[in-house]
């Protein structure tokens, strides 16, 4: 059709529950004015176009430590913040699962070791002894200005490097999560892989006997599956979980050492109870009262009944002995 002007528009329609513009505030469309030939002839056509949504904030953060940066991601709000310590030669990603789950309830941290993920290598001569890496730890959870106390999670020899932050840093934690954690009588001197070596043999000398928790909150989850020395390791469990007088050991029933990964749930619920614990400072429930523990694979091993008499004649002394 002859004499057939075309504009060419783009519409900002803002449907009802949607806002418009990204999560940096809306965007304005910006528009021009081009020459076109429409059928032969030349045209003066308005195009609108919207520029690209600024991206998101990222949740992690590559933090100086001193000299090398360490990796830390954190996602939820709340407090207290909860974080979380992977296996030997694992980056954080082991805990993706829980901390996904886990976020809309609590602000959940994971970090990468150095020279593991996206964390950079110590300098050459920085013995990674046990001490070192907690006190790494230490300086970036300083440095990312998040609060304390903390409730720490530790899976494996992560579990291990929770206890000893614990004993080095009493005052910074305000409950425990033991994953399968590694006893210091199953560790050697010295751990290597590819990308990380520890050196575990002073602390773990550090930590028998077993230190007491006094009645810190403390939930130990051990694996299901049966392994070569069982007997032994469900002895050091136990022998770990009575170390606090506020305490639970459960069985992640079918799951193996990668219980974060094959039953994040049941970490989940263990996170909720320590958590609720120390927002009320209340002590833990029973285990056996935890009715939805069964649904996620867990089953209690340890009597715990006993606990809330301890706990209570515990503060009480506490409240005396500050009052005197």
């Amino acid at each position: 059709m002859r004499g057939l002007c075309v504009v060419v528009l783009t519409l900002g329609l803002t449907l009802p529950g949607l806002a418009s513009g990204s999560a940096g505030g809306p965007t304005k469309k910006r528009c021009h004015v081009v020459v076109k030939k429409v059928h032969g002839k030349k045209k003066h056509v308005r195009v609108c176009t919207k520029p690209k949504a600024k991206p998101k904030p990222s949740a992690i953060r590559r933090i100086d430590v001193g000299g090398y940066k360490l990796a830390i991601e954190c996602r939820g709000s709340g407090k207290p913040t909860v974080v979380l310590d992977s296996g030997f030669n694992t980056s954080r990603g082991a805990w993706s699962a829980v901390q996904r789950r886990m976020m809309v309830a609590m602000r959940v941290c994971t970090y990468d070791r150095a020279g593991i993920g996206q964390s950079g290598a110590r300098p050459a001569g920085a013995a990674p002894t046990t001490a070192r890496i907690v006190d790494e730890l230490h300086t970036l959870l300083d440095r990312a200005h998040e609060p304390r106390p903390y409730v720490l999670g530790g899976w494996s020899i992560g579990g291990f490097d929770v206890r000893y932050y614990t004993k080095r840093y009493p005052d910074e934690v305000a409950g425990l999560l033991l994953v399968d954690a590694t006893p210091p009588s199953f560790l050697p001197n010295d751990l290597s892989a590819e990308s990380e070596t520890m050196i575990v043999g002073d602390a773990a000398r550090e930590l028998e006997p077993a230190p007491s928790l006094g009645a810190r909150p403390l939930v130990v989850l051990t694996h299901g599956i049966p392994t070569a020395d069982e007997a032994r390791w469900l002895a050091e469990q136990k022998r770990v979980t009575r170390t606090s007088s506020n305490s639970m050991l459960v069985r992640a029933n079918g799951a193996g050492h990668e219980i974060p990964q094959q039953r994040p749930g049941l970490v989940g619920v263990a996170l909720k109870v320590l958590v609720g614990s120390v927002r009320r400072a209340e002590p833990l429930p029973a285990c056996a009262t935890l009715r939805g523990l069964p649904s996620y694979g867990g089953t209690c091993l340890d009597p715990s009944a006993h606990q809330r008499r301890t706990w209570a004649k515990t503060r009480k002394l506490g409240r005396s002995a500050g009052s005197s």
